[in-house]
């Protein structure tokens, strides 16, 4: 098996689109909503995840524990950085009525308010196969 056709880092880095769909009924909206989502293998996933462990190890440290000192909240506000880090574009996306631009900060704050949608954009990025070339 030529395991190079297995590669999967430059497809990763380029980033792939899903659609998003309603948490409860699964259907897509009208018009449907996209996100583009760069990989666990891309360079951004893995840098932006080793930040956060480096900033946790540090506070770890500052605080002279030997166990690591972060809170549940804490982990769970560091996944919505590394998720909204990870995900470089939108299309369809309103908050209270008006389009929603694509940034690091809207993207942190939708991700807060919807568990659900954060949700499916963890599972995306953590997806291989959605990189994986045919």
């Amino acid at each position: 098996m030529d395991l190079s056709k297995l590669e999967i880092a430059s497809a990763s880095e380029e980033g792939t689109r899903i659609e998003i769909y309603h948490p409860i009924t699964e259907q897509s909206f009208e018009p449907p909503i996209y996100v583009w989502v760069v990989g666990v293998d891309s360079q951004l996933y893995q840098k932006t995840a080793l930040a956060l462990q480096n900033k946790a190890m540090k506070k770890m440290i500052k605080s002279g524990r030997l166990r690591m000192s972060m809170t549940a909240e804490e982990q769970q506000a560091n996944n919505i950085e590394l998720y909204a880090k990870c995900t470089v574009n939108w299309e369809n996306v309103e908050w209270e009525g008006k389009p929603l631009l694509c940034n690091f900060e809207n993207v942190r704050m939708v991700l807060n308010k919807l568990p659900w949608l954060r949700e499916q954009i963890e599972t995306a990025i953590s997806d291989r196969s959605l990189f994986l070339q045919d």
